[in-house]
C-alpha cells in the first residue's frame, strides 16, 4: 500500500485562530472562512476546531456548504454564504446583485462593488438597500490586499468608508486574512480568515505531507529526465523518484522550479512532475533518502506556493480531500 499522506494539525488551527483573535481591533470579531471544504483541509474538522476556539461566524461559497456546515456545528453559529441566493432559511445570503436582493425576504449581508469588478451591487444602489434594515452585515472585497502598496488598496478603501459613515448601525467587513494582517483600519466589525487560519501568511503551519521514495539512481552527465526531456544534467547526478505527483495534487507547475526536503535540505524538482511521480536531485545529501519532505517544519503553504510560481490557496486545494492523501 502506498505510504504517502497528509495530516492535518488541527491545534495549529485553532492557535491560528487565536493568535488573529488577539490580533484584532477592538469591536473586531473574526470569522472563519471555510469554503472549499475549508480550503481542502475537511470543512467538519476544521469548523468544529475553530468553534471549540471560540468561532461563531462563517463564510462558505455555497448553499450546499452551507447545509452541510449547519448540520455540523448546529443552530449558534451564523453561517454566510458568499455567491448568495437561495439559501436555506437558517443561512444569511451574500447579496451581490439587484435581483438576488428581491429574490431575499429576509436577513441578508450585501456585497458592494468598491473596485475589484467581480461581485456586488454599486454603491449608489447599495445605499437604497441599506436603508431598509435587512442588512445584517456590509461588505467587500480588496483586489490586492496581498501588495498592500498597491494604490488600488486606498482606493476601495475609501469607496467602503463612504458607506459605512453613512451608515454607521450597519456592521461592516472587509478585511480578508491578508488585509487583517496589513492594516488594523480594514478590521471593522468582522473580519474573515480563511488562508491565514491554514498555514498561509507566514502562520503556523498546518498541513504536512511526507512522500516515500520509490527509487534513486545515477543519472549521467548530459542525460535527461522525464516527460519532454525538460532537463538535462551537466554532471552525473543522483536523483530520487518519490511516491507523489499531479494526481496527488502537487501541482505540474513544480516542475523544474520547486523543491522537497530531506531532513532540512532541499533538493530541486528535476525534469516535469508525472502523474503519481516527481524527481528530485539529491546528490548534495551525501545519501539516498528513503522519505521526502512535501509540506511540514522546512517547507510551508507560502514556500511551496512560490516554488510553483502560484499561490498557497491553490496548493492547499490541490492537496485536500479530492487527493485522497488526507489521513
Amino acid at each position: 500500500m502506498r505510504a504517502t499522506a497528509a495530516t492535518v494539525d488541527l491545534g495549529a488551527v485553532a492557535r491560528n485562530y487565536a493568535r488573529l483573535v488577539a490580533r484584532a481591533a477592538s469591536g473586531c470579531a473574526v470569522a472563519g472562512v471555510v469554503k472549499a471544504d475549508a480550503y481542502g483541509l475537511g470543512a467538519g474538522l476544521v469548523s468544529r476546531t475553530l468553534w471549540s476556539a471560540g468561532c461563531r461566524d462563517f463564510f462558505v461559497a455555497t448553499a450546499a456548504e452551507g447545509a452541510a456546515l449547519r448540520g455540523i456545528l448546529g443552530a449558534g453559529a451564523r453561517i454566510f454564504v458568499l455567491n448568495g441566493p437561495p439559501v436555506g432559511p437558517s443561512l444569511i445570503p451574500v447579496v451581490s446583485t439587484p435581483a438576488q436582493w428581491r429574490a431575499c425576504d429576509g436577513p441578508v449581508a450585501l456585497q458592494v462593488e468598491t473596485g475589484m469588478h467581480r461581485l456586488g451591487v454599486a454603491p449608489d444602489e447599495a445605499r437604497g438597500m441599506l436603508c431598509t434594515g435587512r442588512v445584517v452585515l456590509l461588505l467587500s472585497h480588496l483586489a490586492c490586499a496581498d501588495n498592500w502598496a498597491h494604490p488600488l488598496n486606498a482606493a476601495q478603501c475609501a469607496a467602503f468608508a463612504a458607506l459605512t459613515k453613512a451608515f454607521p448601525d450597519v456592521p461592516a467587513s472587509l478585511a480578508a486574512s491578508h488585509a487583517f494582517l496589513a492594516n488594523p483600519a480594514t478590521h471593522h466589525a468582522l473580519a474573515r480568515c480563511g488562508i491565514a487560519l491554514y498555514g498561509g501568511c507566514g502562520a503556523e503551519g498546518v498541513l504536512a505531507l511526507h512522500a516515500p521514495v520509490l527509487q534513486t539512481a545515477t543519472v549521467p552527465a548530459g542525460a535527461s529526465i522525464g516527460y519532454g526531456a525538460t532537463y538535462r544534467f551537466p554532471k552525473d547526478a543522483r536523483v530520487a523518484t518519490v511516491a507523489l505527483g499531479y494526481a496527488d495534487g502537487l501541482l505540474r507547475a513544480a516542475s523544474n522550479r520547486a523543491a522537497l526536503y530531506h531532513n532540512g535540505v532541499p533538493c530541486p524538482v528535476r525534469g516535469r512532475v508525472s502523474m503519481d511521480l516527481t524527481c528530485v536531485e539529491v546528490t548534495h545529501l551525501g545519501r539516498d533518502p528513503d522519505v521526502m519532505e512535501v509540506l511540514g517544519p522546512h517547507q510551508g503553504i507560502d514556500a511551496l506556493a512560490a516554488g510553483c510560481g502560484t499561490i498557497p490557496y491553490e496548493v492547499l486545494t490541490a492537496l485536500g480531500p479530492g487527493s485522497g492523501l488526507l489521513r
